[in-house]
């Protein structure tokens, strides 16, 4: 038994509709302009000067890390969370030590 199924396949033509408001032409985007800032009102244009220091120029380098050249502290002992105490002698350091322990 043969089915004709061309008869199914065949679409049907929409009508086009009309508009309902009035057509307009294609879009065309506006020339491409550069931004340029208003004038300030408030800033002059005046000449610029270099800055002169006293003594002709300034030292920028970076400075020397100091470090600690005494005998006097021995070490450094934390007393409580990041309290850091110098230590001067061993007796100094077992006091801190008994009073972190209680």
């Amino acid at each position: 038994m043969f089915i004709d199924l061309s008869a199914f396949n065949k679409s049907k033509k929409r009508k086009s509709k009309k508009t309902k408001g009035p057509v307009y032409a294609k879009y065309t985007p506006p020339e491409f302009k550069p931004y340029r800032p208003a004038p300030n009102p408030y800033y002059s244009n005046t000449s610029q000067y270099p800055s002169v220091t006293t003594t002709g120029s300034i030292n920028t380098s970076k400075l020397e890390r100091t470090k600690y050249t005494g005998t006097l502290v021995v070490g450094i002992a934390t007393m409580h969370k990041s309290n850091a105490v110098p230590i001067i002698n061993q007796e100094q350091a077992e006091e801190i030590s008994r009073m972190r322990r209680g």
